[in-house]
This record gives C-alpha cells, structure tokens and sequence, in this order.
C-alpha cells in the first residue's frame, strides 16, 4: 500500500472528530447565497406570482390633486382689520404647515363631504342600492343609522384617501384624493380644495362677527359709564353753583372776555390820550393844521388850507408888484388872518371832540377794571371748588375718548364682516387622471423581488443555521480530518449527458484536458502518467454523503477520463448500492467469491479500453461480507491487467459490507458538495471510516453544487 498523504491539524483542533462549525464570515455567506440559490429563486418566484396575481386582480385606483396657494400676507382692504398680516420670521412656512393640518380638519373636510355627497356614495361608506351591497348590510350590520352617522363613516373613508403634503420652501399645497374612478378623484379633490377656501372666509366672517359682538357688549358699558360720569358732573356743578361750557367754566370765560376787552380799552384811552396831546400842541405851537390825521381827514380845514394857501400865493404876488401899502394888499392880508383864524376854531373844535372821546373811554375803562375785578375775584372762589370739578372732567373725558374709540371700532369690525380678506387661492384645479395611480404595477413587482431577495437571503441562512453545510475546503479540512486536495467546478452537461457522448464519440474522439481533476490526482498519487505500466496498480476508494450521489458520479468520471487521457487501463468498480446495475448476474462479489472470472465479469466502459465492473448478485448476505484475504488476491489480479483501480462505494454508513475495502485500498478519497453535504454528514463520514478500518480519510474532493 502506498504512503498516505502528509496530514497536520490546526494547533487549536480539538483531539476525535470535529464538532459541525456554525460559524461563517463574509464569503461563507456568499457561499451559503450560491449554494441555496434554488431557495432564494424559489422564494423570489413565490413573492412574483403572489405580487403579480395581486397586480392583476387589484382594482385600480386613481389620483387626482389640486394645489392651493397659501399666501401669508393677507389682502389689506381696510388699514384696520380684526386679522392683520402677521407674516412670521421664517418667511411663513410655519403658517402655511398650519393650513395644510386644517386642510385635513373635520371642518373642511366635513364641508367637502356635503358638497360632494360623499354620504351617499357607497365607495366611501354609503348604503348601497344593489341587492348585494343591501344583503350584505343585512348580514354584517351597520354601526350606526342616521345622516350623522353616515357622514361621519364617509369622513372617515375620505381622510384614509386623502393626503396633504407640502412640497419644501415653496407655499403650495397638495390636495390628492385617491377613488375607483378618475372623475370621482377629481371632483372629490377639487370639492375638498373649495371646501378649504370656504372654510376660511367663513373663518375669517365668524372672527370678525365675534369681535364685533365683544365691541358691541363693551360699548354698553362704556355708555353707561360715560352717563354716569356726565351726570355727577352736572350734580357738582348744580351743588356748587358752577357754570360752563363744555371747554371751559362761565366764570372762566367771562374773566378772559374781561381781561380781553380791559386790555382794548386801555388800549384805546391811551390813543385817544395821545390824539389828544398832539390836537392840544399843535393850537399852543401854532404849526401846520395839516401835521395831524385829524386835521387831514376834516374837509373844513381841507378847505381852508387851500383858500389859505391861495391867498398867501395871491399876497406875495401883489408885494412884488404894488408894495406894502396898497390896498389890495391889505384887504388880502386880511383875508389871509381870517382863514387862519377859521382854521384855529376848528381845530378847537376837534380838540373837544378828542377831549371828550377820551373822557369815555377812561370811563369805559375804569368799569371795565371794575369788572374784571369783579371777575377775578369770582373765579379765584370758583377755582377752590373747581379742583374736584376738573377731575371729573378729565375721567369723563377719557371715558368719552375710549367710547369713541369702541365706537367707531365697533362699526369697522361691522363693515368687515363680510369682506373676504383671505389671499389663498386655487392655482391648479383637479383634472381626471389619464392612468391609474393604483397598483403599481412595475412597482410591486420589482418590490416582489427586492422582497423575495431578501426573504430568499433570510431563509437561506436561517436553513444553513439550522443544518450547516460545508461550504470551503477549511471546513471540509476540519470535518473530514483530512486534506482537500480540489475544489472542481460544476459542469453543465450531467455525468450520464457526459457518459453518453464519450460512448457516442468513437475510439478516436479527442477529449477535453480536465487540468482540475488531474491537478487534485497528483496532489493525492503523485504523476498520473507514472501509473501507467507498474507491477503494483493504484487502487482508490471514493465514498461520498448520503444524496451526494450525482456529485461523486462526476468527480468518477472526470477521474476517468484524466487516466485516459494519459493511457491508463482503467477497472471501474461499482459497488455502490445507489447505482449498482442489479440486472447483471456477474459482477465484483461473484469475482471475489471465486464464482466467476475477472475477465467474465467485466463490461467494456467507455471508447479508450475502460472497464467497469458491476456489484454483482450473491446468494446469501454472509457472501457480501468481504475479508482481506479476498480483496488482496483480487487486487492482485486485477493489477495483472490493469494501472488504476477505482471502487466507487457510495455512503459507507448505507453499505457497511464494503468498509473492509477502505482499509485495503491505496487511498480513500471523500467527495463533498459545496452547500449541499452537511457537515453532520462529512463529520459521521469521516467517523465511520475510522472505526471501519483504524484509518482516517486520505483526502477530501470539493465539488461545486451544479446549477
């Protein structure tokens, strides 16, 4: 037998066989992806057709949304409105988020229900006038009867299909009503929009007509108490004898109408004093009549002077021409005295005039003075009871100015109740939607995937946590106790596919190189080709897991059609009850029995000279029973004819007779599966093999799990 190859266990590796490794990192999960890919396809395909059927049977359902502008700044048609525009720091948004809370509101959404008749549609809660819906409300029951009750059920159906959003920074509002029909969502979105609009001009009518109603209750009490006011007034006035306008008191006045007039009688004895001095200078001087108003304005002395001044010309005229002593001369000087002496008598009469206009107004004065002693000394007793007066009358004018106030308050608040001054408006009205908003089809479908994906990923890890698989040539190491001398990638075509080309091919079809197998065949015997013609033929055992049959099938035959490749003479033994041939009555028991001849027994295997070699039948169950003795003479003459020997033995634990043939072979070689072999399964493998035969497993075979 040959030398087994070099074995060293990890330094942490407990002594016995090892326990299955629940533990996986991050390409082990990739691994456990891949090898239960069937799962997770499985899992999409069920989450695809639920989705599907779903999309297919779900009635659909359309959207339709109207969008209303929210403008902060309300519209000032008068400078003193009860809602002033109040347009927060951070540019409204606050406000506008506000409206899009009372755009779902039971009030407006109320509103949209009675103008849309929404109590009365069955889609939204409304008793049904089929027999069906009729029988049905019969059979389930109704929560409640009444109008009340129904559109309370119709607000409840119509918030689950509403929905309010306001897109960032702008102030917009989406009004989106979700029903069976387009025409239904569009009429319902836009009945729900003018519901808003409604809502707030009645809002703002009702906030006006309550401010106006608290003006109006206040105002009685302000008249009442500027009545109150005005009559302890009067009271103090009559109680103390007080009289006066609504300015000022009588006495008041009159002192000031007192003092007035002194000041203009003064005034006026002392130009009539002066008037008086220059009329009475003027007739002491003897100067021009004409120097004072007085005289200017008398038509007499206007005369005079004239004549005067006449006669004086005519005077000086006859000196120069007849002298001193003519009597012309004289009879004009004297005319001359005579017009002066007239002017004299005139100016005494206007100085009596002056005299006496004097002399009446120092007596008007001197009444007047007394008068306005009179008066003040009136006011000043006036004054000491006036100090509670004027305290009166500041309250009673302070209570008249905020009557005034509420007053004409009271009647702007009343002439805004019914102005709109709302600037919210409906920028886009609803229109039917052209396709459904619901199902989503695409959607769904994708989301079906996404979600069978992930419920694919979840159940194929929680299988792998449940019964772990082997899924790298680490833990087959570990598990098998033995070294992995390959890891060989799934074919597409099956070993029967495979086995029926190669025997449809012809003894001179050239055959693909298998550099995987051939690599992993040196690792474990060294150079394929120095097998080839030795007196001592390579004998190899290939076992595998219980349902692992299909992968040790191909691992046989890639194994021999690399021997071929190299001009091997190849005996295929198939022992294996899974695949054993059991219609041939000759086979490898009959052989080792002494019943028959190798020779006879053998069945050509292939076009290049393979031979394969069935189990066989026997009589009884003690000729399945196989000592040493029996399986060295057969090796010995089987190595007269041929270079490798191959006994396929399939799951030892399934047939316990052919363990002996284990401990006889060269080497024992352990195929597993990637994500299909359990590492129970290569763990009880490797455990069996060493209680059969006091050796362990020679080497392990990686297979990827075909796709």
């Amino acid at each position: 037998m040959r030398a087994r190859l070099p074995y060293s266990p990890a330094e942490d590796r407990r002594e016995g066989i090892a326990s299955p490794d629940d533990t996986a990192d991050v390409g082990d999960i990739w691994r456990i992806f891949y090898c239960r890919r069937r799962v997770i396809l499985a899992v999409v395909a069920v989450c695809f057709v639920v989705a599907l059927a779903y999309a297919m049977a779900a009635s659909p359902q359309y959207a339709s949304t109207a969008e209303i502008f929210i403008d902060p700044r309300d519209r000032q048609i008068l400078a003193k409105d009860v809602n002033p525009d109040t347009l927060a720091a951070d540019g409204g948004l606050l406000q506008v988020e506000t409206q899009a809370r009372v755009v779902a509101s039971d009030a407006v959404l109320l509103r949209a229900v009675e103008s849309a008749g929404l109590d009365r549609d069955p889609d939204f809660g409304g008793r049904s006038a089929s027999p069906i819906g009729m029988l049905l409300g019969l059979v389930f029951g109704e929560d409640a009867t009444g109008e009340a009750a129904q559109k309370n059920k119709a607000l409840r159906a119509l918030r689950k299909n509403l929905s309010v959003k306001r897109a960032d920074k702008v102030f917009v509002i989406d009004v989106t009503v979700t029903a069976k029909t387009a025409e239904k969502a569009a009429r319902i979105s836009g009945a729900v929009a003018d519901a808003y609009i409604a809502d707030q001009i009645a809002a703002r009518g009702q906030s006006t007509q309550r401010a106006s109603d608290a003006l109006e209750a206040r105002l009685a009490n302000l008249r009442d108490g500027v009545r109150d006011i005005e009559t302890r007034v009067e009271k103090y006035k009559a109680a103390h004898d007080i009289v006066g306008t609504t300015k000022e008191l009588v006495s008041d006045q009159q002192l000031d109408d007192s003092g007035a007039k002194l000041q203009n009688a003064r005034s006026k004895s002392q130009e009539l004093r002066a008037r008086l001095d220059q009329i009475e200078a003027l007739r002491r001087g003897g100067g021009d009549a004409g120097s004072i108003p007085e005289a200017l304005q008398s038509s007499v002395i206007t005369q005079l002077r004239a004549s005067s001044q006449d006669l004086l010309r005519r005077e000086s005229d006859l000196r120069t021409r007849v002298g001193e002593r003519h009597p012309d001369l004289i009879a004009l000087v004297e005319q001359v005295q005579e017009v002066k002496r007239q002017i004299n008598a005139e100016l005494d009469r206007l100085a009596r005039g002056a005299r006496g206009d004097y002399e009446r107004a120092l007596a008007y004065e001197r009444s007047l003075s007394m008068s306005f002693d009179k008066s003040k000394a009136k006011t000043q007793t006036t004054d000491q009871d006036s100090v509670e007066l004027h305290e009166l009358n500041r309250e009673l004018e302070a209570r008249r100015s905020l009557y005034q106030l509420v007053l004409a308050r009271a009647a702007e608040t009343r002439a805004q109740a019914n102005i709109d001054t709302t600037n919210d408006r409906i920028i886009s009205k609803a229109i039917p939607p052209a396709k459904p908003s619901w199902p989503p089809r695409l959607l769904i479908l994708l989301g079906a995937i996404g979600g069978g994906l992930g419920l694919g990923a979840g159940l194929a890890l929680l299988l792998e946590y449940c019964a772990p698989t082997v899924l790298s040539p680490s833990q087959l190491e570990r598990l098998a106790e033995a070294p992995v001398i390959g890891v060989l990638h799934a074919r597409r075509r099956t070993f029967l596919q495979r086995r029926g080309a190669r025997n449809a091919s012809g003894a001179g079809a050239a055959l693909r190189p298998d550099n995987e197998i051939t690599l992993a065949l040196t690792r474990l015997c060294g150079p394929i080709g120095a097998l080839r013609g030795v007196p001592d033929p390579y004998s190899l055992v290939l076992t595998s897991a219980p349902g692992d049959t299909v992968a040790r099938l191909q691992a046989i035959d890639r194994i021999v059609t690399a021997a071929e490749e190299r001009g091997l003479a190849i005996l295929l033994i198939e022992a294996s009850e899974d695949i054993s041939n059991r219609a041939a009555k000759k086979g490898f028991l009959n052989v080792v029995n002494g019943e028959c001849a190798l020779a006879a027994a053998v069945q050509a295997h292939g076009p290049r000279g393979t031979k394969r070699l069935a189990l066989g039948a026997v009589r009884n169950a003690a000729s399945r029973e196989l000592q040493d003795g029996q399986i060295d003479r057969f090796l010995e003459d089987a190595g007269r004819y041929f270079d490798l020997i191959l006994f396929d033995v399939g799951p030892l634990e399934q047939n316990p007779g052919l363990a002996s043939l284990a401990g006889r072979a060269d080497d024992v070689l352990f195929v597993a599966v990637q994500g299909v072999t359990s590492q129970r399964a290569a763990r009880d493998m490797s455990s069996a093999i060493l209680a059969s035969t006091g050796q362990p497993v020679s080497a392990s075979l990686l297979m990827q799990a075909a796709a």
